[in-house]
């Protein structure tokens, strides 16, 4: 029996060794061919000196965002160069034929209507993973310096993004909000396009509105740097890891043209030596011709690295990707992927080329995000020339060498000449040393080789001279000492000693300026601040152009290499790459100061620019030009209009400020600490509000900018200053023509001079206004110049606004009197009155005004008063007021009551129950808005204008005028969005019933 099974056993020995045969040699090939591709993904490419290379692979693409199948035929990295060439070619030529002819079809975007036209705004979206990352901080700084709307949406802890509205659309066109996308966390957005339910993500809408409007994307590798293990990438056709010990990095330009049109700035063909090679780089391996590397590293074999604990380290022949284009042939939207943050001025100026290479051409203003185009204008002023007690004196070799130097320059820099700030006063000082005195007379001698500037007589600080005439006398003797040693003044331009008197501005410096040498342009370091250098902007004064000035490392104590701080490797490192590299970089005006002292001792001026010109060159594909200031002026208000007008920011907020401006530290209490302001319509009630603060002031000087002053004592009350009639409304904030003028001009409107030189006594100032609410301008300015002001918003009745309006309209014609409403009827009939109610219908929305001023300033600060309660309940009112704006003092010693003036034509508040009776009048005639009765159901006058008119036809207009508006659809639809500002802006103190909201 056995015998007859025993062929059978040997056959299925036979068989199942067969079977394990076979299992052993997959196992074998399988651990072979994965090595072989780990190899490949991370060992590509050539020793640093030979042509980059880098094999694609073949990829198999089975949907849209689903995993791929990817068989990779890598060829050996040491292979000789002509065969990697070769399959370099023959495999892109062969992956080329598939994707371009299939791309199109995957692309998967949006219906187009051809008479649907479309545009973006120029803004960027920066999606951050959370509130400190440091990614998103310095991509907003940095595209911030390229005056760059941004705006910065935050993931919860869930992950998850709020993107909000993203296109604004009419019938005819469709408006993308943004420009431009950056995500500062690769990993985090291209997780959510893996997930099984991707469409319905945050980065599926993102990526659907960047494929509709040619928006680009641009991505920080975020979680992806914390990969030490080769991972694919879901979807997205490269494998990323992060490697530590590269030494070196490289700007890459692809020879078969996959790149073109990116390198714009960025001049590809130089190595650059890491600083920090012990940093994670996420190094990335692409499967597909769409990607294109931009950047590669590699480390030197021959140097040394510290590699942190368990950091994987990077090979010694191949170069890795650092950066990558991937060209959006797959889903129609174009990326720039960064392996490492911005912190490393390559990726900086890759920014600038992405930026414009990713932003579409239908983009408001028709150029690229942060595109200044390629030229760039540079500027040397060497101020302190025959120099000042800080300073030391340039000596005759000094002089030659200084010639040298601008001839050298003027290589690069296209007619570059210095402009030399002399300080007449100085000259052959009988104090310096005879080696000195040379220095000046051979100065003097090449004086034909430069071009000179006023840097005051004596180097005095104009906010320290006593008078336009003191000014005067010393722009003469400059003018004098210039003719005396023809010297070849630049027209129209002069630098005050340390920027005083230009910001903040010494009207009197402009006023001299114009006068002895016609300024047109100056330049400062302060506006709005000394730094960040980044957000340094011009403005124009008076006519004056004021251009940013830029610094350059070296001021008056930096004489030799030791005293500069960090000494020269420091000074390599600001120079190639850094802070001074990227000046230029974002600045297409950029106007340098230096000091005569840089160019002598151990000349570290020549140093910092021969080394700028040299890099920005080598680097960049930037043209460097020199003109006069006034055509450089030019250029950098064309290029920045809204730099035109200038915002007034409060000199008290920054100590160098305060000194510029050498006022006393107790004039800061002189900036208006109260700000009563509201529609036209509140004009009343805002000046009921003056009274009765003034009135009740107690051991305490209340003044409101705007009004006489007077120190009249009555009794225990000190009245600082009476705002009668019209003169108590500023326009300071609202008003160009005296926003133009100065800080000096606004705190001198109503406050005596001895005072702004000596505030000693305590005072309280304020300001009050009806021109501030609706205007976007006063916003702003308020809250620059002000930033601590308590600011109270009063609100009438949105029908008593819009029919003191329509009737205010009428007055001013012939076609009707201000004493008729003729009805909503006849209003809708009638072309001119129709347009009339619209006009103040959507004046008087005051749920949008008053979310742009909580928008703007800190809610807390902000208060809303009902104007019915200023005049129902005046003394509780009173009361709210001076707890929000803690001002404790005002306190009422009798009862206030409105009372008619002598002839019927004004409104006074009296005091009665103190000894004296006070009285605050003003004229009717300002009271465009008189509020009787209507829509209040019979509760009485709301508007003491009503006891002196209640009998007159204006009044009678104005009740059935407000009657009927009460329940107009316009006037109904501003109510209601007021009735929902209330509900959600709960830091906002509401104070009065404002039963007309409700009712």
């Amino acid at each position: 029996m056995a015998s007859l099974y025993l062929p059978l056993a040997r056959v299925k020995i036979a068989h199942c060794a067969r079977r394990i045969q076979k299992s052993l040699l997959i196992i074998i090939v399988t651990s072979v061919l994965t090595t072989a591709i780990i190899a490949g993904l991370f060992h590509l490419g050539h020793v640093p000196n030979a042509p980059i290379r880098i094999l694609e692979g073949r990829t198999t693409v089975l949907g849209e965002y689903g995993v791929r199948d990817m068989s990779t035929n890598f060829g050996a990295s040491t292979a000789p160069q002509g065969i990697l060439e070769n399959a370099y070619e023959s495999d892109l030529d062969h992956n080329a034929k598939k994707i371009d002819a299939k791309s199109t079809k995957s692309i998967q975007q949006p219906q187009q209507s051809s008479s649907v036209s479309r545009s973006v705004e120029a803004c960027a979206l920066l999606v951050s993973s959370g509130t400190h990352s440091i990614t998103s901080h310095n991509a907003r700084v940095w595209l911030e310096s390229f005056r760059i709307r941004v705006v910065e949406t935050i993931a919860n802890s869930h992950d998850a993004v709020d993107l909000g509205q993203l296109v604004k659309s009419t019938e005819h066109e469709r408006v993308g909000l943004y420009a431009l996308v950056m995500v500062d966390d690769a990993g985090l957005f291209m997780r959510g396009l893996q997930r099984r339910h991707s469409r319905s993500s945050w980065q599926a809408r993102l990526n659907a509105y960047c494929a509709e409007f040619s928006v680009g994307q641009v991505l920080f590798p975020g979680q992806l740097a914390s990969q030490t293990k080769v991972q694919k990438t879901g979807g997205w056709l490269f494998a990323a890891r992060s490697i530590a010990g590269l030494t070196h990095a490289a700007l890459v330009h692809d020879t078969s043209g996959r790149d073109k049109g990116f390198f714009h700035v960025g001049k590809p063909g130089q190595a650059h030596r890491l600083r920090d090679s012990n940093t994670l780089a996420l190094v990335m391996t692409p499967f597909d011709e769409t990607y294109v590397p931009l950047e590669v590293m590699w480390r030197d074999p021959e140097e040394e690295v510290n590699l942190p604990k368990g950091a994987p380290s990077a090979g010694s022949h191949f170069n890795y990707t650092t950066v990558l284009l991937d060209r959006g042939h797959r889903d129609g939207v174009r990326r720039v992927i960064f392996g490492r943050g911005l912190f490393f001025w390559m990726h900086k100026l890759l920014l600038v080329d992405a930026m414009r290479y990713l932003t579409p051409r239908h983009v408001k203003g028709g150029v690229g995000l942060g595109d200044f185009g390629l030229q760039r204008y540079i500027g040397v002023d060497i101020d302190d020339v025959f120099g000042t007690v800080e300073t030391q004196h340039i000596h005759v070799s000094d002089v030659k060498a200084l010639v040298q130097l601008q001839q050298k320059l003027s290589e690069s820099i296209a007619n570059f000449r210095f402009l030399l700030g002399f300080v007449g006063g100085r000259y052959m000082y009988k104090f310096v040393t005879e080696e000195d005195r040379e220095g000046d007379a051979a100065l003097i001698n090449a004086s034909s080789h430069f071009l000179w500037f006023d840097h005051a007589y004596k180097h005095h600080e104009s906010r320290r001279v006593d008078s336009d005439a003191d000014l005067e006398k010393d722009m003469r003797h400059s003018q004098d000492f210039a003719k005396e040693h023809n010297l070849s003044v630049v027209p129209g331009y002069a630098v005050s000693p340390r920027h005083s008197g230009v910001y903040p501005v010494d009207p009197r410096l402009f006023r001299v300026w114009k006068k002895v040498w016609n300024v047109s342009v100056t330049v400062s370091e302060e506006y709005p601040h000394l730094k960040p250098a980044s957000k340094r902007h011009g403005f124009i004064y008076q006519g004056t152009k004021v251009l940013p000035r830029q610094t350059c490392g070296l001021f008056t104590t930096t004489n030799y290499m030791g005293s500069f701080p960090g000494g020269e490797r420091r000074m390599n490192t600001f120079i190639n790459g850094g802070e001074l590299f990227l000046t230029i970089l974002r600045n297409p005006v950029s106007l340098f100061m230096t000091h005569a002292n840089n160019y002598a001792n151990d000349r570290l001026a020549s140093k910092v620019f021969t080394g700028l010109v040299d890099f920005i060159t080598g680097w960049t594909n930037l043209q460097l030009k020199w003109d006069m200031p006034t055509e450089a002026a030019k250029h950098h208000f064309n290029l920045f209009p809204e730099d035109r007008e200038p915002l007034w920011e409060n000199p008290c907020s920054d100590d160098r400020h305060l000194s510029i401006w050498n006022r006393k530290d107790a004039v800061c209490k002189l900036f208006p600490s109260i700000l009563l302001i509201g529609p036209e319509a509140s004009g009343p009630a805002i000046h009921s509000m003056l009274s009765m603060m003034q009135i009740s002031a107690k051991h305490n000087t209340v003044h409101f900018l705007g009004c006489p002053f007077s120190n009249t004592t009555q009794g225990e009350s000190v009245a600082s200053s009476w705002c009668t009639g019209d003169t108590w409304m500023s326009d300071f904030f609202s008003s160009d023509t005296a926003y133009g003028q100065s800080i000096d001009e606004y705190l001198s409107s109503g406050l005596p001079a001895d005072m702004l030189s000596d505030p000693t006594d305590p005072i309280v100032v304020g300001d009050a206004s009806i021109k501030y609410f609706a205007s976007t301008k006063a916003l702003t300015r308020v809250e620059a110049l002000l930033p601590t002001a308590q600011i109270a918003i009063f609100l009438p009745p949105v029908a008593h606004s819009v029919a003191a309006c329509f009737l205010g309209y009428q007055g001013q014609t012939s076609m009707m009197g201000r004493h008729i409403w003729p009805g909503l009827r006849s209003i809708q009939s009638n072309p001119q009155m129709a347009k009339w109610l619209r006009l103040c219908t959507s004046n008087s929305d005051y749920a949008h005004l008053l979310a742009a001023w909580t928008g703007q300033h800190t809610k807390k600060k902000i208060a809303v008063i009902d104007t019915e309660s200023v005049h129902l309940t005046p003394q509780l009112v009173l009361n709210n007021v001076s707890s929000f704006i803690n001002h404790t003092h005002y306190r009422l010693n009798g009862t206030l009551q409105w009372m008619a003036g002598p002839n019927n034509t004004e409104l006074c508040w009296k005091l009665r129950g103190s000894e004296h009776a006070i009285h605050n009048c003003y004229s009717t005639r300002m009271s465009a808005s008189p509020v009787p009765n209507g829509g209040q159901g019979g509760r009485g006058p709301s508007h003491p204008a009503s006891m002196l008119q209640s009998a007159g036809a204006t009044a009678r207009a104005m009740k059935d005028a407000v009657e009927e508006l009460s329940t107009y659809e316009g006037v109904v639809a501003h109510v209601a969005s007021l009735q929902s500002l209330r509900k959600t802006q709960v830091d906002i103190r509401w104070m009065g019933s404002f039963l007309w909201m409700w009712s």
